[in-house]
Formats: structure tokens, sequence, C-alpha cells
């Protein structure tokens, strides 16, 4: 399934479109648009919530699986980038019934685009490199006994970091271990050159 990405539907989530499948098509997308708008940290309204949850007639239990499918389901959709009809279609293969399943994805049509920066935002990010400070090191001779002569000079690099994490790190690499640090990032460059 798309909204899985392309990996096999959890079996928990195929039990609970049995209990979406309780639910009028209306009711389903107003609670769609409410658990979008919890999972945009918008405002929402819960009472509408239990109210169709209650006119359903669901259990606590059933109530918590349906909106946990639905919130899943919605938020895969967004990361994976699904569109609208494919994402109608593979609901109602799962078997939601077809104007529920329409119902499902025009609510998810009307929030994809901030679904999906909400959920860009609250990713994962790691620290990105903004500067790197490089000096070579290399004693040729030393009058104090602190300091020895070295054979290979030695490469110290600063890396200056933003996004979070430490605001510098710094290392010290031989010329041979530099020389496969600077290979690696070679290779690396090139493969996201290619995709």
């Amino acid at each position: 399934m798309g909204f899985c990405g392309d990996l096999d539907v959890p079996d928990w989530l195929l039990a609970g479109i049995a209990i979406l499948a309780k639910i009028s098509s209306l009711r389903l997308k107003v609670l769609c648009q409410q658990l979008l708008k919890i999972a945009m940290r918008e405002e929402h309204d819960w009472e509408k919530v239990t109210k169709i949850t209650s006119d359903a007639k669901l259990s606590t239990a059933d109530t918590k699986q349906a909106l946990n499918c639905l919130h899943f389901m919605l938020c895969q959709a967004g990361r994976f980038g699904v569109e609208e009809k494919p994402f109608a279609d593979e609901l109602t293969m799962l078997g939601l019934p077809k104007e529920s399943a329409d119902q499902v994805a025009r609510a998810y049509r009307e929030a994809k685009e901030r679904l999906q920066h909400q959920l860009h935002e609250t990713s994962l990010q790691l620290p990105h490199i903004s500067d790197v400070r490089w000096k070579v090191e290399h004693v040729l001779a030393a009058s104090g006994t602190d300091v020895s002569p070295s054979e290979s000079p030695v490469i110290q690099l600063q890396c200056v970091l933003t996004g979070g994490g430490p605001p510098l790190v710094g290392m010290e690499l031989s010329t041979a271990k530099f020389r496969a640090l600077h290979s690696d990032l070679r290779v690396a460059r090139e493969l996201m050159g290619r995709t």
C-alpha cells in the first residue's frame, strides 16, 4: 500500500477498518478533519469527535482503535505524499466503503500541504555543517622537551554545526586518516549527485 510506504498493512489497521465502516461517510469526513487539525497542532473541536463516536455507538476500545487508524492512515499518506485518488482506492481495497474512502481522501486532500509541512517540521532533523576550519601542523624541530618532532603532519579539522548538538566539533587526523576521509567524502558526494 502506498500510504504504508509500499509495505504490508498492519493487522491492527485491518481490524480498525471494520470499525470505521460502521461510521457514516459524512461523519467520517468530520472525524478526519478534526484528527488532521490535531496532527497539525491546530485548534480542534474534541466535542465533535466524542459526539460522532458516541452516535456510532462505539465502545471505548473501538473508539480508540478507530481514531488511531484514521490518524495513522492520514499521517502516513502525508508522509509518503500519496495523492487523493490512489489513497481512496487503497482504502476501498482494505474494506472501507467507497463513499467513506472518498470522504477520507477528500479531507486528506484539503489539508495535505499543511499536514506535510507540519510533519516535516516535527521530523527528526540532524545538525548541518555551516563552516569547516582546518590547519596542518608539522613539527620540524622543537627546543623544549614537551614537543618532539613529528614524522608526518597532523590535520586539525573543526566543523561548525547549526541546528542542534554541540556548536563546534574538532578532530585531529593523521595524513593517512585524512586521505581515507577525503576519499570517502568524494564517494559520498558522487552518490548524492546521482539521485
